[in-house]
């Protein structure tokens, strides 16, 4: 069983969460935490095999979240699933190392492919998270934002295409 703890703001949505995944099969949800600083106190206490995380927490926001997580425990994965899904969200959310981006709107099937997806480990973007990555790509730059450099937007267009880390590595 891969054990999942589930970093979400609305308890509602964390209640509804952990039991999708539960009937998704082969996971064990061993914690659901409402803000970030107890969310990541869990997950390096219990070294979940992955965590879902909103990026709208109280406290602290799901990119610092993200960026501790790789820091203190490497080696757990991570999907978003959360309500923001612009091209500059999905950049940083994948640039802080997320292994994937579902947008809530996409709904619960590419919930649980994207769920399955990275705990296989793959790289995973819902249609909306790809959509996003694409208008990043092909659009520049966003205000304020400086340029990726040309091996950036190679990383980023190969996790667009669904290429896995060790895949993206060996290029």
């Amino acid at each position: 069983m891969k054990r999942v703890v589930i970093i979400e703001d609305q308890q509602a949505i964390c209640d509804m969460l952990a039991e999708l995944v539960k009937v998704t099969g082969g996971f064990e949800v061993i914690g659901t935490f409402v803000d970030g600083e107890t969310g990541i106190e869990a997950v390096i206490e219990q070294k979940p095999d992955i965590v879902i995380l909103d990026l709208v927490l109280p406290g602290m926001n799901g990119v610092e979240v993200l960026n501790r997580i790789a820091d203190e425990c490497p080696t757990v994965k991570t999907l978003v699933f959360s309500g923001q899904g612009s091209p500059r969200n999905v950049k940083e959310v994948l640039a802080a190392g997320a292994d994937g981006y579902v947008v809530k709107t996409d709904g619960f099937e590419e919930f649980r492919t994207g769920l399955e997806t990275v705990i296989a480990g793959g790289t995973y973007l819902g249609p909306k998270a790809n959509t996003a990555m694409r208008q990043y790509l092909a659009g520049g730059t966003d205000q304020g934002q400086k340029a990726l450099s040309s091996r950036e937007i190679q990383v980023l267009q190969q996790v667009v295409d669904g290429k896995t880390s060790r895949e993206i590595a060996a290029d």
